[in-house]
């Protein structure tokens, strides 16, 4: 009953500060401008802006939180930091065996590669709450591998007829064939645009 109680108290008083924040522009979600720094960059056959839009796993989930951070950092120099912490918000939302994320920091703000949204480091460690002792830097090993050189500079001629990379387009291709509905829709329509941009 006491633990019921100190969740419910603990979710208030972060909704309070998310409305706050977002009144106040320290908490926004990922916009067009965000997205617009990804243009040209491709992984795996599919733009980077794509992945991170469209492959969004479910808060809770185990796993991609740390993939998806990396997919963040494409937009970024290389001074963007990647964080992975245990958080009081998710041990409360998930229980503890759920509750560690990743995260990256750029310039005072933190980008969240699940929610899609950025806020000021103070309004993010406040909403999320993460544990002192469990944040830990990851190292990013992207910059040195030559797929990620690649996605890095944009090299969407690599993509074109007769370009090394061209086979790789066959994943784009593969989900164009799924119903169209709703943010599968404009799914559809921003991978008939890339693939429009490479001739296919």
């Amino acid at each position: 009953m006491l633990e019921r109680f100190k969740k419910a108290r603990y979710m208030r008083q972060r909704n309070r500060i998310v409305a706050n924040a977002m009144c106040s522009d320290d908490l926004k979600p990922f916009d067009d401008e965000f997205y617009e720094r990804y243009k040209g960059k491709i992984l795996g056959g599919l733009p980077v802006a794509v992945r991170i839009k469209y492959y969004r796993p479910e808060k809770g989930n185990d796993g991609r939180c740390k993939f998806r951070a990396e997919l963040l950092t494409y937009g970024f120099p290389e001074s963007a930091k990647m964080f992975q912490a245990r958080l009081k918000t998710y041990e409360y939302e998930f229980g503890p065996e759920k509750s560690t994320h990743c995260w990256v920091e750029y310039g005072g703000w933190c980008f969240d590669p699940t929610a899609l949204i950025m806020a000021r480091k103070n309004v993010y460690y406040a909403i999320q709450q993460p544990y002192p002792d469990s944040i830990v830097e990851i190292g990013q090993k992207r910059f040195d591998n030559p797929e990620y050189q690649d996605t890095y500079a944009g090299n969407i001629q690599k993509f074109m007829p007769g370009g090394e990379k061209r086979s790789e387009l066959n994943a784009a291709v593969a989900v164009l064939t799924e119903p169209t509905s709703g943010s599968m829709g404009e799914f559809q329509h921003e991978m008939r645009k890339f693939l429009r941009a490479v001739k296919l």
